[in-house]
């Protein structure tokens, strides 16, 4: 049910799956912490079983912590060109990932998201949790954590676990007495 502009609706099945990290087609793995060339070939053991869901994406977040071997392995999954696997390489060390990668991957440029945009991002997890909260809240939230949205909702799930996401709560997890100090 995605929107005119691509957007996903956040309210089909598909799309609050992926939400709560639970949708079958889709992995996430930290490589910095997984990126050694055993935990690529479990990886890799996964990509061959069929998906009840189409296509399977994983996405390696911070991969150029892939060790070489890991990265080799990741290689010939490469080459096997398989229409129904999307491997997405997330890095700000482009140029620590090996030029064979590379030459088989897009290469997209991502800049940085508005206040307004993660603000957004905040509301929508919200609503779908159930959880109340203020725009004044998510909007200090956005200000002490800079415009990042994995930092935001990491701090959302944060303040969270202290009840409804108030001023009053955000500022006992970030350490923040005004939305003024934390603009600085």
């Amino acid at each position: 049910n995605r929107a005119e502009d691509m957007s996903p609706c956040n309210v089909c099945p598909s799309c609050k799956a992926f939400l709560e990290g639970r949708h079958a087609g889709y992995l996430e793995i930290d490589a910095a912490n997984n990126g050694t060339k055993d935990r690529i070939q479990e990886i890799k053991e996964l990509l061959k079983y069929e998906s009840v869901v189409g296509k399977k994406i994983i996405l390696f977040d911070e991969a150029q912590n892939i060790t070489k071997e890991g990265k080799d392995a990741l290689l010939l999954q490469l080459e096997m060109n398989d229409p129904n696997v999307i491997l997405l390489f997330c890095t700000t060390e482009v140029d620590k990932m090996p030029s064979t990668i590379k030459s088989r991957c897009c290469d997209f440029r991502l800049s940085e998201p508005s206040e307004k945009d993660i603000i957004q991002k905040l509301e929508d997890i919200c609503k779908i949790k159930g959880l109340k909260y203020s725009r004044d809240a998510l909007h200090m939230i956005v200000l002490a954590v800079g415009r990042h949205y994995r930092d935001a909702e990491n701090k959302l799930r944060q303040v969270s676990m202290l009840g409804d996401i108030t001023i009053e709560n955000v500022k006992s997890v970030v350490a923040l007495y005004d939305s003024e100090i934390a603009s600085m």
